[in-house]
């Protein structure tokens, strides 16, 4: 009996260090975030897992998004979660500071027009998050 009690206690402590261990696997640099970020709102569409990145503005707009789209999700159920979309994206700038970063990404939309996203990242307690974001239809400046 004691040894059962002991070997659930090694598990459940194995499973607390897992969990801990797991809940910093986050992107730590301004650019995994802002690529995170990315990845998340363009190819995921899954903005609750986006929220974590977030503060100030963007956490903002993010939550009026969600809030417009929880009926569509509840009626759509899983089928919503599991579509993925046909766009693809990459960085054509990027600027970090100690405490801020700009990051640019040009994004190709499959029989859409294409859209410029900037997004704007702060450092705070030790983590980046993204403070702002903009979308704006067009094309890649030239050269870029």
């Amino acid at each position: 009996m004691i040894r059962r009690h002991a070997a659930a206690a090694r598990w459940a402590l194995l499973a607390a260090v897992w969990i801990w261990a797991g809940a910093g696997c986050g992107p730590k640099t301004a650019s995994g975030v802002a690529d995170k970020f990315m990845d998340l709102y363009f190819i995921e569409f899954d903005q609750e897992r986006l929220l974590p990145l977030t503060t100030g503005l963007a956490k903002g707009k993010i939550q009026a998004e969600l809030r417009l789209v929880h009926q569509i999700r509840n009626d759509l159920g899983h089928a919503a979660a599991a579509s993925k979309s046909d766009m693809r994206y990459r960085r054509i700038s990027g600027e970090v500071t100690a405490r801020d970063a700009q990051f640019s990404y040009a994004v190709t939309i499959r029989g859409a027009s294409n859209r410029i996203v900037s997004l704007a990242l702060h450092h705070n307690d030790g983590a980046w998050r993204v403070g702002n974001f903009t979308i704006d239809e067009g094309e890649t400046p030239a050269g870029k």
